[in-house]
């Protein structure tokens, strides 16, 4: 913060590994890759850990530049970050975030449902199934019921990959993950 130079530095050598990785990879894959990840965990539950016009200013172009490297090679962009970063949405769809993970409904501005309206036709939704206090403390007919609401309203039209806020934690009851499971396929997709 009080060094921008070194703070720009900094970046580049970051990014630079980054993007030669992830153009290694991609080319090792030989065009079967669906979506290739890129990874940062910039908000908490409230908010970002920097402004959001400070992250467009250090950060957001090394993204942009990694999004094409990725689409160069047909495949779909998925951006994570927990925490809420609501405030930068329109910011990832800009530069070619195509899916965004997780969703985390507990956090600030992150409920799946109002997410889906403001953003549903121009990003996927990937996450959206609370960990942190359904799955542990719900029962089972209200995570039937959520994931069902989730399915119907959330993925109406398309755009939404169902699946925990996050990765399951060993505090979730065995029975709600199963509810959960089991919810999705009374439905037949598979």
């Amino acid at each position: 913060m009080e060094d921008e130079d070194y703070a720009k530095a900094l970046m580049n050598s970051i990014f630079r590994f980054v993007k030669e990785d992830a153009e290694r990879t991609l080319l090792a894959g030989q065009g079967e890759y669906t979506f290739f990840e890129y990874n940062e965990d910039i908000a908490t539950q409230r908010g970002m850990m920097l402004s959001p016009e400070l992250w467009k200013k250090l950060v957001l172009p090394y993204l942009a530049d990694f999004c094409k490297l990725v689409h160069k090679y047909k495949a779909y962009v998925k951006y994570h970050s927990c925490g809420a970063i609501s405030d930068i949405i329109d910011d990832l769809i800009d530069v070619g975030v195509d899916i965004l993970n997780p969703i985390q409904p507990k956090a600030t501005g992150m409920d799946p449902f109002d997410l889906k309206r403001r953003f549903g036709k121009r990003i996927c939704l990937h996450g959206g199934l609370d960990i942190q206090d359904l799955l542990p403390n719900g029962s089972t007919d209200e995570v039937h019921s959520y994931v069902r609401s989730l399915i119907d309203h959330v993925g109406n039209d398309g755009g939404f990959i169902l699946a925990g806020s996050h990765t399951i934690q060993i505090d979730s009851k065995v029975e709600n993950i199963l509810a959960a499971v089991n919810e999705v396929q009374s439905l037949r997709f598979f």
